[in-house]
């Protein structure tokens, strides 16, 4: 049997383990008590700690997806993520990252940079959501550990309206241009 158990001194609290084993069939029993106190503290830290990275990365400003390099299985969404991409926390584990990029070139040359240089920022390319609806993306990733796993933490800002907003631009460029030939005709 095992247990923990905390003791006051004037000095602060202290955690203890016991250890209670039975010697043979006789009523005696081996009794092992240590101090735990400074590994529950660190303990509880790592915890903590743990606690704070998860609460930054769900309440991030931007949709943020974790996953895993050998099978790129996802492995985590963020609250934005799951909104934008059309996932619930449900079916997270059964989307791979790569059915989410519309050009699977584009997803290949990521990965390689991404491989080769352990990080890639602002790459646009257009993404799926999970019904299929494209959407323009900035995707930045780097290479992380999560669960223990070599994984690939990527940040997603949605850009579509900006990319419209270029596209209309060109539009009105390009009418422009066309004037300006047919005024230069006239003359």
């Amino acid at each position: 049997t095992r247990f923990e158990y905390d003791l006051e001194f004037p000095d602060g609290s202290r955690r203890y383990e016991a250890r209670i084993s039975r010697l043979g069939d006789a009523a005696q029993c081996a009794v092992i008590v240590r101090n735990i106190s400074q590994e529950h503290r660190a303990l509880q830290a790592l915890a903590a700690g743990e606690r704070r990275s998860r609460e930054l990365l769900e309440n991030a400003p931007f949709p943020v997806v974790i996953t895993r390099l050998r099978d790129i299985k996802i492995l985590y969404c963020n609250a934005r993520a799951r909104i934008r991409m059309g996932l619930d926390a449900l079916q997270t584990p059964d989307v791979r990252a790569d059915s989410l990029y519309r050009n699977p070139d584009d997803r290949k040359a990521i990965l390689e940079t991404l491989k080769r240089d352990g990080f890639v920022f602002d790459r646009e390319t257009l993404v799926l959501d999970i019904t299929g609806r494209s959407f323009w993306a900035l995707l930045s990733m780097s290479l992380v550990e999560f669960d223990n796993e070599p994984a690939i933490l990527v940040g997603i800002n949605d850009i579509s309206r900006l990319k419209d907003a270029e596209a209309e631009l060109e539009r009105e460029r390009s009418a422009l241009r066309e004037r300006v030939k047919e005024q230069r005709c006239l003359y």
